[in-house]
């Protein structure tokens, strides 16, 4: 009787071994890599543009003042940079959409509207035209000019103020 009690003992010892090792645990660890590639990017200045003081009686038909010059400067961009993509986006004329139109703090001027356009006169039609110019890393200046264009027979008075967005993308 007291081997088999030595016996029952031994295999209930056995039994708590046995329990206690299968009561350890595993984890599994998940390890996630992140980064962040970057696009390339530029830097674009551009001072407003003064048009200069102009008779309103002195508008007399088809009248356009003398184009003044528009120059944007593109900096640091970074060497993936081949194209860039250039929009002018602001409020077109309602005399002719072609233009954009002459505002003031109070609304838009009569008669009057600025013209927009490259060295080569291809003209930039508000929210519409695109012009590409090459990329590069070093600094390049993008020229435009503009001017005042007559619309209508009669030219109100008034101090312009116009915002036209320029609009850059670039790959």
């Amino acid at each position: 009787m007291k081997a088999a009690l030595r016996r029952r003992g031994a295999l209930l010892a056995l039994l708590g071994s046995l329990l206690c090792a299968g009561s350890s645990h595993a984890a599994d660890l998940t390890l996630r890599f992140t980064g962040r590639f970057q696009p390339g990017t530029c830097a674009f200045a551009v001072a407003n543009a003064n048009l200069g003081s102009y008779q309103a009686t002195s508008f007399t038909g088809s009248t356009t003042t003398g184009w003044q010059r528009v120059r944007i400067t593109r900096s640091g961009c970074t060497s993936d940079i081949t194209v860039v993509h250039f929009r002018a986006n602001g409020v077109a004329s309602t005399d002719n959409s072609q233009y954009f139109a002459a505002r003031t703090a109070g609304g838009a001027l009569s008669g009057i509207a600025i013209e927009l356009s490259n060295l080569s006169s291809q003209r930039l039609v508000p929210n519409s035209t695109s012009l590409d110019w090459a990329g590069g890393t070093g600094t390049a200046i993008y020229d435009l000019q503009a001017r005042f264009v007559q619309t209508r027979t009669g030219v109100s008075a008034g101090q312009v103020s116009t915002p036209i967005t320029l609009q850059f993308t670039y790959n």
